[in-house]
């Protein structure tokens, strides 16, 4: 399981190679993949299923007017209600285009936790889907395995439209402060990982 944010997969080199590189050969000079580094660029194809859910909205993707989310977000989350979720689905087409891995967005940029959250109280739990028992990203993860394919995950953490969060600071409209924005999103990525 990969988490990822935009940025993640660079193709910086360890201190300890930079260091012990001669700098005239040319891997020196561009910087040379990690092990994993190069076994993710080896992975070729793969798969990213945006979700949030403003996909239900009007019956069309489109992105929202923060104003709906801020107004009442627990509506607002609750536009999801899947009847026809199925992952294996998902990942038997993923499969079959050949894809190599596939990704799930986790959390996007309204806030909202694909996944029963004990860190962030906007989550699967709010939802009447599944009576608040649902997990998008167990069911993601769980199919992921049963196809073979390894299975990443995105999560925002710079920007959280619901909790007034932006490029990763809390604004002076904000319910949290600072401190308490880094431990719930330490919190997210800790369950995410375990």
């Amino acid at each position: 399981l990969a988490i990822f944010q935009l940025a993640a997969c660079g193709t910086a080199q360890s201190a300890e190679s930079a260091q012990s590189a001669d700098p005239a050969a040319p891997e020196a000079a561009l910087g040379k993949p990690t092990a994993v580094q190069a076994a993710w660029q080896d992975l070729d194809f793969g798969i990213l299923f945006c979700y949030d859910a403003y996909v239900y909205e009007n019956g069309r993707v489109e992105y929202p007017n923060p104003s709906k989310v801020l107004a009442d977000p627990h509506a607002y989350a609750n536009l999801q209600n899947p009847q026809k979720f199925d992952t294996d689905q998902w990942l038997a087409v993923a499969k079959s285009m050949g894809a190599k891995y596939a990704l799930f967005t986790a959390k996007h940029w309204l806030g909202f936790c694909h996944w029963q959250s004990e860190a962030n109280p906007y989550s699967m739990k709010i939802l009447t889907w599944r009576d608040g028992k649902g997990d998008m990203v167990k069911d993601f993860t769980d199919s992921c395995r049963k196809y073979g394919l390894p299975a990443g995950l995105f999560t925002e953490a710079s920007e959280d439209v619901r909790q007034s969060v932006h490029k990763y600071k809390v604004t002076p409209k904000s319910p949290l402060t600072q401190s308490e924005y880094d431990r719930q999103v330490t919190g997210e990525l800790e369950e995410l990982c375990t």
